[in-house]
């Protein structure tokens, strides 16, 4: 299905991206499957751990913002019957936690973000670097046009069929989010709300110099 109606050529929002892609193709939405499909060890809720432990709990799929209602969760049993309907669990990465976007198959950026919480970031910074995109990636992105994925120690853990919006508005070399229960800065600061986030300093905005 080719992006008809998108006159950027490419699929903006994730909701827009959910109406618009092929159907076999929305399976990328679904966290859950993806994990799975990639080999992560994850379930739903209802189907037992494989041990007790901290796990990383999360919604199987979430358009309005893939990290709400992700958490750290410590289990004392195997058992995750009691996690809500539409949550699954999944283990834990360690490493550095990137932001990828491909443009009709080519890297087109890369953000390094830098996680104080599940479901929230203290800085991302801009990275000049070569990554293997994996080849279902790639072909999503050949056919749709910008495709984001995100990945912790070079474990992939979300899609979406869409740019990072926050570099294709600001093309800035380092955002720093600023949150709802935080103290908005007096300089630099841009209002722009998503969920908990109030907006983001950004000191470089529309700097197209070199990448660190």
């Amino acid at each position: 299905m080719a992006n008809e109606g998108e006159p950027s050529g490419h699929l903006e929002y994730d909701d827009i991206a959910w109406q618009k892609l092929d159907v076999c193709d929305l399976w990328v939405y679904d966290k859950l499957i993806l994990s799975k499909t990639l080999g992560h060890v994850c379930g739903p809720a209802g189907v037992n751990l494989p041990h007790p432990g901290i796990w990383v709990v999360k919604p199987i799929t979430n358009i309005l913002g893939m990290g709400l209602g992700a958490r750290y969760q410590m289990f004392d049993t195997i058992d995750t019957s009691l996690l809500e309907p539409g949550m699954f669990w999944m283990e834990m990465f360690d490493g550095t936690h990137l932001s990828v976007d491909l443009n009709h198959g080519v890297t087109e950026v890369i953000y390094e973000g830098i996680r104080e919480s599940p479901d929230r970031f203290s800085k991302w910074t801009l990275r000049n670097m070569e990554i293997d995109h994996p080849q279902f990636i790639t072909d999503l992105s050949i056919k749709y046009g910008r495709v984001n994925y995100e990945m912790i120690g070079g474990k992939i853990i979300e899609v979406h069929v869409r740019g990072n919006p926050d570099w294709l508005k600001y093309r800035a070399k380092e955002l720093i989010p600023v949150w709802k229960d935080s103290i908005i800065p007096d300089k630099n600061f841009i209002l722009d709300e998503d969920g908990d986030r109030l907006g983001f300093i950004v000191d470089d905005y529309n700097n197209h110099g070199d990448f660190d």
